[in-house]
């Protein structure tokens, strides 16, 4: 990708100190508050993202065994984080976004952690992504990638 490069399993942006880690368990702390602080602000919330502290700690560290949770860092500072749940089945993944665009460019963080989990999986997988109206930003990033509406929810189908 342009403006990017990845070094030692960090995909950093050359424009910004802005980089994606994998989530480890010695971060379950700050990525737990940082997820309730933003999922309990309807403007940056998830609707697959637990409302509780519990839960979200569950809910991350299940991601963190299967490897399917990372997190997003500007001038070291946590401002995103992307967990999914793969449906093998339906071959679908449930997406949860949270990105804190008071301190970061939302599309950039978004695209950078997207762009993870899309390169971690087969082109066929669908993204689905469900949250409140009232996030507007998650709602203009994906319509910036071209995903489809239904009703509250967005879906993504990459064709080959």
């Amino acid at each position: 990708m342009k403006g990017e490069d990845c070094m030692d399993g960090v995909l950093k942006n050359r424009k910004e100190d802005i980089y994606i880690l994998d989530c480890i368990k010695e971060q379950i702390d700050e990525l737990v508050e940082f997820a309730f602080r933003l999922n309990n602000n309807i403007e940056n919330s998830s609707q697959f993202c637990p409302r509780s502290k519990n839960y979200i700690r569950e809910e991350f560290l299940k991601g963190i065994s299967n490897s399917s949770i990372f997190s997003c860092w500007k001038n070291n500072k946590l401002v995103g984080v992307i967990n999914y749940y793969m449906d093998e089945l339906r071959n679908n993944a449930d997406c949860t976004l949270l990105i804190d665009s008071q301190q970061c460019d939302y599309n950039l963080a978004a695209n950078l952690l997207f762009g993870k989990v899309k390169d971690l999986n087969d082109v066929k997988i669908k993204y689905t992504f469900f949250f409140p109206k009232e996030n507007i930003r998650c709602a203009n990033f994906l319509e910036s990638i071209n995903a489809k509406r239904e009703v509250n929810e967005y879906r993504l189908i990459f064709k080959k």
